[in-house]
């Protein structure tokens, strides 16, 4: 009887041992999902505000170079105003 009891017991550790790893494994998979998107979802807005930044950067650009076009374009009307 004793030794009856003493195996169920074993089988039921054995059972509940089992159980636990199986549920540890699937909330780590579950983690490992969330994170997955949570990654993806920060990647993708950081590559729209770093594809914004290099639009407004390029865009600077552009109005740095008109400026100094410009700039160069009334230095040479201003000196042709002096002679």
């Amino acid at each position: 009887m004793t030794s009856r009891l003493d195996r169920t017991e074993r089988e039921l550790d054995l059972e509940r041992a089992l159980r636990e790893d199986i549920i540890k494994a699937e909330v780590e998979r579950r983690l490992a999902d969330a994170e997955a998107r949570i990654r993806e979802k920060i990647e993708a807005e950081y590559s729209e505000e770093r594809a914004s930044m290099e639009r407004d950067r390029l865009a600077l650009d552009r109005q740095r170079e008109d400026m100094l076009k410009s700039g160069a374009g009334l230095s040479e009307s201003s000196h042709g105003l002096q002679g």
